[in-house]
């Protein structure tokens, strides 16, 4: 058996009792305090429980804060679809005139096709002149050239290199190949942006979507009440209407039957009979209007 000296004993007597503001209470005369007797000496056994007492107190106190630093923040629905709302603004500015109704046929702009037409046109216009340079050439070529005038000898050899020009200017690298080239170009990178634009818009909406559906279950979540509050389920077989008016503890069964519900069907049937209790009680209209609407899109969403 291990003995603790009375040095060491009266040190932690005083470390403790100096933590609760209390070091020397009983220690002067025979009036007894926290750990001594009437005559004023220490009883071991009060203070080692004591110290256990604490020390087990103090654990519980710890473990509390980190379980309560660990729980989950509460999640804020209206500000992440706002924010959601936000990005899908700044993605429409980028598609000119377009809405969350119409975005997804959005075209390339006209200014584009206008682009690709002028260089067309160009290249038109550049064959064009080149057959009648051509024509030119075999018109005077066809005569020896000490019959040509100087005006023909000067004719015939500019229509030679304008030909010559514009050829090159057709064929790929050359001026108007290029422009028109490019024009094309750009119709083609806009209309990967557009379709980029639009991809990162659906995925915005469906992130919104998925987002509404969990603070939709929230709400009615927060709605179905609990065990205590809620009416048996066998309210869910009644028949409800003005005669038989539903109750809150019907509707919040209904409520919990509908978030429980392991697939459409079973859902299906718990948002039929919401509907059927909202309707027969106009008391449960001003109090649950918002749950029922989500009850509603629900059903509009799943036919």
């Amino acid at each position: 058996m291990t003995f603790l000296n009375f040095n060491s004993m009266n040190m932690m007597n005083t470390n403790m009792l100096g933590g609760f503001g209390m070091t020397g209470l009983g220690m002067n005369g025979f009036g007894g305090g926290l750990f001594t007797n009437c005559f004023g000496d220490f009883e071991y056994d009060k203070m080692a429980g004591f110290a256990v007492a604490n020390s087990l107190f103090s654990v519980g106190v710890q473990a509390f804060q980190s379980v309560r630093s660990q729980k989950e923040p509460e999640v804020d629905y209206k500000q992440e679809i706002n924010d959601i709302d936000t990005q899908i603004d700044e993605q429409l500015e980028k598609l000119p005139g377009a809405t969350e109704n119409d975005y997804y046929t959005y075209q390339v702009e006209s200014k584009y096709d206008d682009a690709i037409s002028t260089a067309d046109k160009n290249i038109e216009n550049a064959r064009a002149s080149i057959a009648e340079y051509e024509n030119t050439i075999n018109t005077l070529g066809a005569k020896k050239e000490s019959e040509m005038t100087a005006a023909e000898k000067s004719q015939f050899e500019e229509a030679k290199k304008k030909k010559a020009e514009l050829e090159e200017s057709i064929e790929e690298g050359g001026k108007l190949y290029e422009a028109l080239k490019e024009a094309e170009d750009a119709k083609t990178q806009r209309q990967e942006e557009i379709n980029e634009i639009i991809d990162n818009i659906d995925k915005l909406f469906d992130k919104k979507d998925k987002i509404q559906n969990s603070m939709d279950m929230q709400t009615l979540k927060d709605a179905d009440g609990n065990r205590l509050t809620r009416a048996r389920k066998e309210c869910m077989t009644e028949n409800y209407d003005e005669n038989n008016p539903a109750s809150k503890a019907d509707i919040r069964r209904a409520f919990n039957e509908f978030i429980k519900a392991k697939d459409k069907n079973e859902k299906r049937t718990a948002a039929d009979k919401i509907l059927e209790m909202y309707d027969s009680n106009p008391k449960l209209e001003d109090k649950y209007s918002n749950e029922v609407k989500i009850i509603k899109n629900w059903i509009e969403e799943n036919p």
